[in-house]
Order: C-alpha cells, then sequence, then structure tokens
C-alpha cells in the first residue's frame, strides 16, 4: 500500500506545482460577484458572467533587502562622518576666530598700556597738566586733586591693561 501512496502523493505534488505555474504564467486574474454576492477571483473569465473586472497583477520586484539595508547603514554612517567633519570644520574655525580676536585685544591692550605709560610720564614729569574741558571745548589746568586723581586712575588703568 506505500508503494501506491507515493507515487499518488508525487502526482498531487507535481499538480498542486503546474497549478501555481500556470496561475504564474497568467495573463491576468478575474474578479467578478455571482448572484449571491460572493466575490470570486480566477485566472480564467467566466462564461456567461456580467461585471467581470480583469486584474492587472504585476511581479513584486526582486527585493534584495540585506543589500538594501547595507546601502542604508553606509548612507547613515557616511552622514555620520560628515556631520562629525562638519563639526570639526566648525570647531576649527571657531577656534580661529577666538585666537583672531585674542590676538586683536591683546594688541588693542598693548596700545592702550603705551598711552596709559605715556599719560603718567606726564603726569609725574609735568608739575602743571593741562587737559580740554568737556563742556567748553577749551584748555584748562588740572588743580592738585585733580591731578592726584588723575594719578590713581592711571595707575588702576595701568594695572588692567598692562599686566602680563
Amino acid at each position: 500500500m506505500d508503494a501506491v501512496r507515493k507515487p499518488s502523493i508525487y502526482l498531487a505534488l507535481y499538480l498542486a506545482l503546474l497549478a501555481c505555474a500556470q496561475i504564474a504564467c497568467a495573463d491576468g486574474i478575474y474578479k467578478w460577484v455571482d448572484a449571491q454576492g460572493q466575490a470570486h477571483f480566477s485566472d480564467t473569465p467566466p462564461m456567461s458572467q456580467p461585471g467581470v473586472q480583469r486584474l492587472d497583477v504585476q511581479a513584486a520586484p526582486s527585493s534584495d533587502a540585506g543589500s538594501e539595508i547595507k546601502a542604508l547603514d553606509a548612507a547613515r554612517s557616511s552622514d555620520e562622518q560628515t556631520d562629525e567633519q562638519k563639526q570639526k570644520a566648525d570647531a576649527a574655525a571657531q577656534a580661529k576666530k577666538d585666537a583672531a580676536a585674542l590676538a586683536a585685544q591683546q594688541n588693542d591692550y598693548a596700545d592702550r598700556c603705551k598711552k596709559l605709560l605715556a599719560n603718567k610720564a606726564q603726569l609725574a614729569d609735568h608739575g602743571r597738566v593741562r587737559v580740554m574741558d568737556e563742556k567748553t571745548g577749551q584748555y584748562r589746568i588740572l588743580t592738585p586733586e585733580e591731578k592726584a586723581a588723575a594719578e590713581v586712575d592711571n595707575e588702576k588703568q595701568i594695572k588692567a591693561f598692562c599686566t602680563p
């Protein structure tokens, strides 16, 4: 009895594969609804059935998901590397700007220090110091109190701007 079953199993498998192959090679799939409202699908249209629709069935494009994932990962990695490179470039540009600003500030301080030291010498060397009055625009002589205050103020600024 097993000898009889084996050929029949193989025959059934062969017919099932043949049916699948016919469906895959069919020109299309047909859909219709019978009088009871039941939807039917087939690869051959019914003979005398009204309202038959031919559905175009396209084979799904083969997808190599593994390579697509790898490509997306590579793109993401490339984007991350690009972001890191951009951040490094931005940081380098900012450091360069900061260095230039610091150098400009140091130059300003050096110039101001030279002027303050020259003012200190002027205040120390001359008994009478002449300044322009901001309100009238005319020159006037500093009083001894004003001169002492100017010397103290000058020393404070020298400490602030002339320190190495």
